[in-house]
């Protein structure tokens, strides 16, 4: 496929974190559906979310404890 500036423009526009909903309103589209018809999903921007994921898990990843029951 080759992308036309549609496909440019509003891939573009969620690469630089444009908000979904700030694209729709500068292209005019009023349904989700037409913006993600336009939206182009590399494979690295794929990889690149797993990458993103894994980072955000092992930030919170926590050691559980069990506190000794308080009733006796």
């Amino acid at each position: 496929m080759v992308p036309d500036l549609r496909h440019t423009f509003i891939t573009g526009m969620r690469r630089a974190g444009v908000p979904r909903t700030v694209t729709m309103s500068v292209t005019g589209h009023a349904i989700k559906g037409m913006n993600e018809r336009y939206d182009t999903v590399e494979d690295w921007e794929k990889l690149e979310g797993v990458d993103k994921l894994r980072a955000y898990r092992e930030s919170v990843r926590q050691t559980v404890s069990f506190a000794p029951s308080l009733k006796s």
